[in-house]
């Protein structure tokens, strides 16, 4: 067996221990340290979002405060009906309109909802109105319309006279058991059609 001078012994032994110290690093110390910078980088990230939701919580108040301003001067506030179900806002108009009438006046005759599939993104409601009423009355109730919120609209206005003439009005005549009395009816018959708009997403 040849001998090893001292020289390539101590080669031999740096060699040796290399060989160790690579292996355990391989086995030992390279998983470590990987993992050790994964939990660094996920600890980073970690630090990040806690930073930014702290922020964010920190700001709540005033975001808040600021989404309030921004619903108190959204000019499309009180536009639409308050009812998104078509059915619910057909009636919800149908009250609009008997309350402006009783208001300013007119004989309502009649009222009819106008179905029509619609894929706007503001779905309209109509309703096709027929009713009695003076030059006066007309005036207010279409002051009321055009002014009023939420916004509607008369489309396909009809007007017609139901007397001859101003001074020969048709009289109807109601009988009691005791008293027979005329009851003057409205000189202008007036039909439209009032078209108002909700938000979408009634079904």
């Amino acid at each position: 067996m040849m001998q090893l001078t001292q020289n390539q012994r101590r080669i031999a032994a740096l060699l040796l221990l290399a060989l160790v110290v690579a292996v355990l690093y391989q086995l030992v110390l390279g998983p470590l340290l990987n993992r050790y910078l994964e939990n660094s980088d996920q600890i980073d990230r970690l630090q990040h979002q806690l930073a930014v939701y702290q922020r964010v919580a920190g700001d709540l108040d005033s975001q808040q405060e600021k989404l309030r301003q921004l619903k108190a001067s959204n000019p499309t506030v009180g536009m639409y009906l308050t009812e998104t179900r078509p059915t619910l806002a057909a009636a919800e108009l149908q009250q609009i309109l008997n309350r402006l009438l009783t208001r300013g006046g007119g004989q309502l005759v009649s009222t009819q909802i106008i179905t029509s599939p619609t894929t706007d993104a503001l779905p309209a409601v109509a309703i096709k109105v027929r009713l009695r009423c003076e030059i006066d009355e007309l005036v207010q109730l279409l002051y009321s319309l055009e002014t009023h919120r939420p916004v509607m609209f008369v489309e396909n206005l009809l007007l017609t006279s139901t007397a001859q003439n101003a001074s020969q009005r048709a009289r109807v005549t109601r009988r009691t058991a005791r008293l027979s009395r005329s009851i003057e009816l409205p000189s202008l018959d007036l039909r439209f059609d009032l078209v108002a708009y909700t938000v979408k997403g009634g079904t």
